[in-house]
């Protein structure tokens, strides 16, 4: 899928001849109103979120409070988002798609403190909850589910302002459990770090979850971000360290791909073991269905099979 600047959304077929192209929908969302303030020179800008299955899309502003869940089959907005505006400009838009019994669901910031679950094709609302009971001192950031669809990361923030990777079982949540994103028994706050958040991280399997900044107090925010803590994100245990690891992170097959600035690399998140680069080539977007790495240059698309390690 692709969004154009103009807001339309377009199936992409790059192996079809002359990598055909199909309009399947077209968002406009509303205006955002100037920030409180820029953090780091973040600014608003939009991202597109697909569903597993290629049904659903969003399209959410980051460092925004707007967003809309798009059906692709009809091509109508089955769900408006709105992430409100208290420090909006600190975080991306919190969302996510995920699976529950047959069914596509979206979870969404729908406060600086609150996340909800709603069926992505009726838009109906799963975690109705008395706001007055889960009262949570969290910033919600950016979301990622794991594989399986089992457990959800969140790289959100405290004040103080320290950043508060934090994880919690989905499936308990989408069951019934409406608080779980707040207080709920599996919910686990997995490291506290100085001025650090919005850094990358990602799932490996249904447990471990690798998340960006060394050990104890991170580096600030206008620093580079270096440095992979491996966590098992159901017992709140560290795995491992990988010092020399930076860059965005994808994984696959049990290994972790870094996008570093010498280039694609493989690690073991195992041992630590450094198992093979491709210099030069850093993507942005990992296809799991179609096992490749892609990356627009603004003028092209590349891609590349996933690596063999060794």
């Amino acid at each position: 899928m692709l969004l154009t600047e103009d807001g339309r959304l377009a199936r992409f077929d790059a192996d079809a001849p002359r990598a055909a192209t199909a309009v399947a929908a077209r968002v406009a969302l509303p205006p955002e109103p100037p920030q409180e303030r820029v953090l780091h020179g973040q600014v608003v800008r939009r991202r597109l979120h697909v569903s597993r299955d290629g049904r659903f899309a969003a399209v959410v502003s980051d460092f925004g409070r707007h967003g809309q869940v798009v059906d692709l089959d009809t091509g109508g907005v089955t769900l408006s988002l709105d992430g409100g505006f208290h420090h909006a400009y600190t975080v991306p838009f919190s969302f996510a798609f995920t699976e529950e019994r047959g069914r596509t669901l979206a979870v969404h910031r729908t406060g600086w403190n609150r996340l909800d679950l709603s069926e992505a094709l009726s838009g109906e609302l799963l975690t109705a909850r008395d706001p007055g009971r889960h009262r949570l001192d969290y910033f919600h950031g950016a979301l990622s589910v794991s594989p399986r669809g089992t457990r959800i990361a969140d790289d959100g923030w405290v004040w103080h302002p320290l950043g508060v990777p934090s994880v919690w079982n989905l499936r308990s949540w989408a069951g019934g459990r409406a608080g779980e994103s707040e207080d709920g028994r599996t919910r686990k706050e997995l490291a506290w770090r100085d001025y650090f958040w919005n850094a990358p991280q990602c799932w490996i399997d249904e447990r471990r979850l690798a998340v960006t900044g060394l050990h104890g107090v991170g580096p600030r925010q206008d620093s580079p971000a270096r440095g992979v803590r491996v966590f098992d994100a159901v017992w709140r245990r560290e795995l491992i360290v990988l010092p020399e690891v930076e860059g965005a992170l994808f994984a696959a097959g049990g290994l972790l791909y870094a996008a570093s600035p010498r280039g694609l690399e493989t690690w073991d998140p195992a041992t630590g073991e450094l198992l093979g680069s491709v210099e030069g080539f850093v993507p942005t977007h990992h296809h799991a269905g179609a096992g490749e790495f892609a990356v627009f240059d603004g003028t092209a698309l590349h891609r590349r099979p996933l690596p063999v390690a060794g």
